[in-house]
């Protein structure tokens, strides 16, 4: 006969993907288990991902704009505005950055000893610093654990390489 731990994490790993802990939690305690067993079978199930009772901390706060610690995402409307902060918002915070970057530099330009913006030599550097960015970003998120903005990142980055792919495959294709 399979003990309550067996019960439980069997439960746990069924339901995982499924429903939140603190729902699984409930569920489990409605059922009749000892809390002590089922935060047991939660540890086994979840391990150090657990967010069983960190949302309680104040210093734990999940919102939008809380970019400083681990997201835990409660619905699909969560997941939705990462993704699309990262797809749209990124790349408006890199434009802003480098476009501010090269103002800066072209108002040192006047005085004939600063950055000339039509210069083509700086403009490798210029790339070069937004695709450090764009790595920094992808670091910076998936350290947080705020996997859909790096989702979108990914995905602003990969579906123009694609698109032109596939437009570089029907011209080549075709009888022009």
């Amino acid at each position: 006969m399979a003990s309550n731990l067996d019960n439980i994490t069997k439960y746990l790993w069924d339901n995982k993907g499924k429903y939140s802990e603190d729902e699984l939690l409930n569920e489990l305690s409605k059922i009749g288990y000892a809390e002590d067993e089922i935060r047991q079978g939660i540890r086994i199930v979840y391990g150090s991902e657990s967010t069983l009772g960190k949302s309680e901390l104040p210093s734990q706060s999940t919102g939008f704009f809380n970019m400083l610690d681990k997201k835990v995402y409660s619905n699909k409307k969560e997941k939705f505005f990462d993704f699309l902060f990262g797809f749209l918002g990124v790349i408006i915070v890199n434009s802003v950055l480098l476009y501010g970057i090269v103002f800066l530099l072209s108002l040192t330009h006047s005085s004939g000893r600063g950055f000339d913006i039509l210069n083509l030599f700086n403009l490798p550097y210029l790339n070069l610093l937004g695709i450090v960015l764009y790595i920094f970003e992808i670091w910076y998120f998936a350290h947080l654990k705020r996997k859909y903005v790096v989702i979108g990142i990914i995905s602003q980055i990969a579906i123009p390489i694609i698109f032109i792919g596939a437009c570089f495959v029907i011209f080549a294709m075709s009888d022009f």
